[in-house]
């Protein structure tokens, strides 16, 4: 008898204690389907993006977005001459692409000057007029406000590409020619369920197209080749695979 109990009650205590923790685990996981605010996924110390405006991801891949936070707007980036203000370097793109910014006047001949869409290699891919925003005055030498839509074939895309600013030039000699670069990243996933991937480096899925302050984090390029999507629980969010936790895990290390 005293052998079955020295057998029996190990074993008794291992099964409950496999109950226990399944139960733990089990609510655990319920009561984290159930959050639905920023406030409450900073409260069950979840990883807080380091993003404008911030935001928490739980376990199962959901965001929320601090909504406290005031948005910001982006600012112009600062070339040799000319002032992009959209899209921002290393900003994800799809066609149609508005593009916007501001250029000294020599830039222009008869108000417009050209943009180029090419791959890393150079490759044109498409290709547009830059003219001066509502007809503003070109013959300056003032910065004059410019916009053009850019559009491109979706299909077949590489994963990065560079907008190239030609600086007009009606002598055709060499030696006036200027341009400026702007790398980008096209953006080949679409969000699902009325969901928008928004954020400089198309980082956060939500509700709303989502303005931040574009400095670049390494795990950005995870959410490359995920879903943007609704979750269980309604709100927009990454759903977590296991290739999208592994690489979080390993840019985060």
């Amino acid at each position: 008898m005293r052998k079955y109990l020295i057998v029996i009650i190990p074993l008794v205590f291992i099964g409950f204690s496999l109950i226990f923790v399944g139960l733990y685990y089990g609510y655990r996981q319920f009561s984290i389907s159930r959050i639905d605010s920023f406030d409450e996924c900073v409260e069950w110390k979840f990883p807080i993006m380091d993003i404008y405006p911030p935001q928490c991801m739980t376990p199962d891949g959901r965001t929320f977005v601090d909504t406290s936070v005031p948005p910001v707007s982006p600012l112009p980036l600062p070339t040799s001459e000319i002032q992009v203000y959209n899209p921002l370097p290393d900003q994800y793109i799809q066609s149609p692409l508005d593009i916007n910014g501001e250029a000294p006047g020599n830039w222009f001949w008869e108000g417009s000057f050209r943009v180029i869409l090419t791959d890393i290699d150079g490759n044109e891919i498409s290709s547009a007029i830059v003219t001066t925003t509502d007809g503003a005055e070109w013959m300056t030498e003032e910065s004059v406000p410019f916009e053009a839509t850019l559009e491109f074939e979706s299909e077949n895309l590489p994963d990065t590409g560079i907008l190239v600013f030609e600086k007009a030039n009606p002598s055709a000699l060499p030696i006036m020619d200027k341009k400026e670069e702007i790398p980008v990243i096209f953006k080949t996933k679409e969000a699902k369920d009325g969901c928008v991937i928004g954020g400089c480096s198309g980082q956060v899925c939500s509700d709303e197209d989502v303005i931040t302050d574009c400095a670049y984090r390494e795990y950005y390029v995870c959410y490359a080749n995920a879903q943007c999507e609704r979750q269980i629980n309604g709100e927009c969010g990454w759903t977590m695979t296991n290739e999208l936790q592994q690489c979080l895990s390993e840019k985060a290390e």
